[in-house]
């Protein structure tokens, strides 16, 4: 088995406003042992590419948290059932919206951290709707505070992990480039 790294150039790459091109491949040559007496040669390339997350941050990350801090503003609607027009078509925003951006999401069979960041955002304003439907307006202030704990809690858990998955990637580009260099 032969490996060794090859130079691509990275600048004529067409979706490097998507994603970020590493500057080497990774080459293996193996021998594949099909059936008894057959051998054949097997070359495997391998190219590390990462998504740059500036247009899921602005089109994905901050409408779904702006949704979900609007939750908060039907506690300053007086009437109950105009409360629960607006919870209801937050609700609907968020399910549409997630239709509409879903397209721009690569498709694949396991959750991402956006993923579960939408699901946490539309989890916190379907809770808000709940919580209409059962709390009391009573206790308007201690859900707000809860709303905002949750709202906030999130965003720093997700924010922490991608930061932890930005070091990782980092720390992996190092090791490959030392291995090669």
């Amino acid at each position: 088995m032969k490996s060794s790294a090859l130079n691509v150039d990275t600048a004529n790459f067409s979706l490097k406003n998507v994603w970020r091109l590493e500057p080497n491949i990774d080459a293996t040559i193996t021998t594949h042992h099909a059936m008894a007496g057959r051998s054949y040669p097997c070359l495997f390339l391998t190219a590390h590419v990462h998504r740059k997350p500036g247009f899921y941050v602005v089109n994905v990350v901050a409408p779904m948290g702006l949704f979900a801090l609007m939750t908060l503003l039907r506690f300053r609607i007086q009437l109950p059932d105009l409360r629960l027009s607006f919870s209801m078509t937050l609700i609907f925003i968020a399910i549409a919206y997630k239709f509409v951006t879903i397209g721009a999401l690569p498709a694949i069979a396991y959750l991402t951290l956006l993923d579960k960041f939408v699901m946490s955002q539309t989890t916190i304003i379907v809770l808000s709707a709940f919580e209409h439907g059962f709390g009391h307006q009573e206790y308007d202030l201690i859900v707000v505070w809860v709303t905002v704990g949750l709202w906030i809690a999130a965003h720093l858990y997700f924010a922490a992990r991608a930061f932890a998955v930005k070091r990782l990637q980092r720390k992996q580009r190092r090791t490959r480039q030392s291995a090669t260099g």
